[in-house]
C-alpha cells in the first residue's frame, strides 16, 4: 500500500513536470509567432526574398522542433497517466 502511494506521488511529480515543459513549449511558440508578427507589421523585416528565406528556414525549424516536443510530452503524459490509472 504504502510502495504504491510512492509511486503514485513520484508519478504526480513526474507528470507535473511534462506538463510544464509541455507548457513553455507552447508558450515559446506562441511568442516566436507574435515576435515575427510584430517585426513584419513595424517593417523590421522587409518582405524581399534575401530576407524571407533565412526567416522562414528559421520559422520552419523552430516549428518542427516544437511540435516534436509536444508531441513527445504528450505521449510522456499519457503513458505517466496510464501507469496512474494501473496502480
Amino acid at each position: 500500500m504504502k510502495q504504491a502511494l510512492i509511486k503514485k506521488n513520484i508519478l504526480d511529480l513526474k507528470y507535473n513536470k511534462n506538463l510544464q515543459y509541455l507548457n513553455t513549449t507552447i508558450i515559446c511558440l506562441l511568442a516566436f509567432y507574435i515576435g515575427i508578427s510584430i517585426a513584419f507589421l513595424t517593417s523590421q523585416v522587409k518582405p524581399n526574398l534575401q530576407e524571407i528565406i533565412p526567416l522562414s528556414l528559421i520559422t520552419g525549424l523552430f516549428t518542427s522542433i516544437s511540435i516534436i516536443l509536444l508531441l513527445k510530452f504528450k505521449n510522456i503524459m499519457q503513458n505517466i497517466e496510464n501507469e496512474i490509472t494501473n496502480l
